[in-house]
């Protein structure tokens, strides 16, 4: 029997072996008691030897360690606020939870989590962790990952303990603790990639981790969707409801798709309410492998349907928008919305990955968070560079360099072809304006390039700016001040371009330097600062300010401006800003003003806003008239042979 006294109780722990551990003596401080309980897991395990569970009495003090407050937050690099119990997925031996966070943008981003209790010393060498079941959710699934309870330290990819430095590799599980998730058209299965090595290395305890977009949701019935501030009603892939017999929901991110649709019969439905009757466009993100084009589809809302033939795209994770034209709809609560196949061509019909009403006429919204982004961001990963993926590389131009920088192949990515690559530097941060833009002057939230390239046709490369020893990325300008040399970054920079050319079918002669803020700044700054790097690009593209224009810290006088801007030769630049407020003239109207002030010739440049006011790369995340234009130049400017 556990001994009492006045200031609390005396816990007695047994070890897995039988011995005593510890007797402690808790105060009533649920902080102390919680400390106190990790240090009895840790002596228990001691106790026990590496690799044996705990035992009967252990899980009494382990229980504790549990909570969400105990959860290795640091090591994550998260934060553990707004975590809830979710009951509803939980399954034998495991205990939901779920969290919502957001995006650098103020986007939804929301976590599962599901609690692996400590085993049972009769457990060891019987049991081991099984798949983990679940409903199907109403969320695209960024990864799912697993990690020890006791493994409080965050690593990098080559296993070091992360530098102490400002700019420092962000938190990404390590691929050997990634799990696979696998789906049916209402199921989902999470399984591990080594369960035997999982059992071992979670027998004290542990969280298996499933990152989501959005808030997590799980709903037998259909939600009900709403118009967004625009007026848009937005139907993504996520929130359909499917029926028949293959026709799911594919929830990977470089998929995010209706799909499966081989069974003619198979359909899928959302729910609307329409706030307002009037004429809407009809628009709908399709995808269709080659050769599978030519299926008749059938869009239903209440009582109106539209028809149209599927064209196809090359991919069926290459998705396209397609207008179908213009429908008289009335306003009204609960309208179903069937998405239904009147004719399979081929062996598969289409993917679909979102359709819209939008109101004719509709205005477009000043502020780009007003309109729902199509794409997204892939998440960030350890693994070899796939299809699909955005991978974490290092060029180590010096040792013991920091630096990083991001890869991200398209979906149709094939290792047999040539593709155009998106070179990406991205703006000065940490940074936030009156409105709420941001930039984090991180690789990892440059949205620009990808934006651009859609996910598919080409490879995009998140390129750092570098200090002057080349041993770590900086967030503002380049270089160190006062000289801000660019060597190091542009040394970083070939090393990462002749790695993708080299071995991932990058096409050197198709490299398009894309920047945004201080990376459009650089385009010319950096990119012609000297003759040899001034040859690797055919063409630029530059969003908000411009080298020359007006002075920047590492930019010098006008002078120096307009001798870099003779190497631009007559390739083409694309030059974009953010639309002005008021009178005032835009950064790209400045632009063409500067060009005109000093007589250069402007037939290859084209001058564009993009309708919003907002400082930020988000834009391109999103279906507008400027990306339509941007990525038609790209395709006619820069990526045609």
């Amino acid at each position: 029997m556990p001994a009492q006294s006045a200031r609390g109780i005396f816990i007695s722990v047994t070890g897995g072996k039988g011995g005593t551990v510890a007797v402690i003596s808790s105060l009533c401080d649920q902080i102390v008691a919680r400390f106190l309980a990790t240090c009895i897991a840790i002596l228990a395990l001691s106790n026990s030897g590496v690799g044996q569970s705990f035992g009967q009495d252990d899980a009494i003090a382990a229980k504790i360690s549990l909570m969400p407050t105990d959860w290795p937050w640091t090591a994550w690099q998260r934060g553990g606020d707004g975590v809830e119990r979710w009951p509803e997925l939980d399954s034998a031996g495991l205990k939901a939870y779920r969290q919502l966070s957001s995006g650098l943008d103020g986007s939804a981003k929301g976590s599962v989590f599901f609690v692996i209790s400590p085993l049972k010393a009769s457990d060891q060498n019987e049991r081991q962790l099984s798949s983990i079941e679940l409903p199907r959710l109403d969320n695209v699934v960024e990864r799912v990952w697993w990690w020890p309870l006791n493994d409080k330290q965050a690593t990098s990819p080559h296993g070091g303990l992360l530098a102490d430095v400002d700019y420092r590799m962000p938190f990404v599980p390590p691929q050997k603790r990634l799990m696979k998730l696998t789906q049916t058209p209402s199921r989902w299965t999470l399984s591990y990639n080594d369960a035997a090595e999982a059992s071992l290395a979670m027998a004290a305890g542990g969280i298996v981790v499933m990152d989501v977009r959005d808030q997590p949701q799980w709903n037998e019935t259909a939600d009900r969707i709403q118009a967004g501030k625009d007026g848009v009603i937005v139907m993504p892939a996520s929130k359909a409801k499917v029926f028949g017999k293959q026709l799911q929901f594919e929830p990977l991110p470089h998929k995010n798709t209706v799909g499966y649709w081989v069974n003619a019969d198979d359909y899928a439905t959302w729910k609307i309410d329409l706030p307002a009757a009037g004429d809407y466009n009809v628009h709908i993100l399709q995808g269709c492998g080659g050769g599978q084009g030519g299926s008749r589809i059938s869009l239903a809302i209440g009582d109106v349907a539209v028809e149209t033939t599927v064209e196809e795209t090359g991919h069926f994770q290459n998705f396209r928008w397609r207008d179908l034209g213009p429908i008289k709809l009335q306003a009204a609560s609960d309208i179903d919305v069937s998405l239904r196949c009147v004719t399979k061509a081929k062996a598969a019909v289409m993917d679909v990955r979102q359709i819209r009403l939008v109101p004719s006429g509709a205005k477009m919204p000043i502020d780009d968070r007003e309109v729902a982004a199509d794409f997204d961001l892939p998440p960030l990963s350890h693994e070899s560079p796939g299809p699909g993926r955005r991978s974490i590389r290092q060029a180590a131009i010096v040792d013991g360099s920091q630096a990083y920088h991001l890869l991200a192949l398209p979906s149709d990515w094939n290792a047999s072809r040539k593709y155009p690559v998106l070179v990406e530097w991205t703006g000065n941060g940490p940074y936030e304006n009156d409105r709420g833009d941001r930039s984090s002057g991180r690789v990892e939230d440059a949205r620009l390039a990808s934006g651009l390239a859609g996910g598919d046709g080409a490879i995009v490369l998140s390129l750092p700016f570098l200090n002057d020893a080349g041993t770590a990325n900086v967030t503002k300008w380049w270089g160190d001040a006062p000289d801000y040399r660019p060597d190091a970054t542009l040394e970083y920079a070939k090393a990462a371009i002749d790695e993708v050319c080299e071995k991932f079918g990058g096409d050197r002669s198709k490299l398009v330097l894309v920047g945004f803020s201080r990376g459009a700044i650089a385009c010319n700054a950096v990119g012609l600062s000297n003759d040899d790097a001034a040859t690797w690009w055919r063409g630029f593209v530059c969003f908000s300010h411009y080298d020359g224009v007006r002075p920047w810290p590492p930019t010098g006088d006008e002078s120096a401006s307009l001798s870099r801007l003779a190497r631009l030769g007559n390739r083409p630049q694309l030059i974009l800003s953010e639309a002005s407020i008021g009178d005032a003239a835009s950064n790209s109207q400045q632009t063409m003003q500067y060009f005109q002030r000093h007589s250069i010739d402007t037939q290859h440049l084209l001058q564009l806003d993009t309708g919003f006011v907002n400082h930020s790369d988000a834009w391109a995340m999103r279906p507008c008239h400027a990306r339509t234009v941007a990525r038609q130049w790209l395709k006619d400017a820069v990526m045609k042979d």
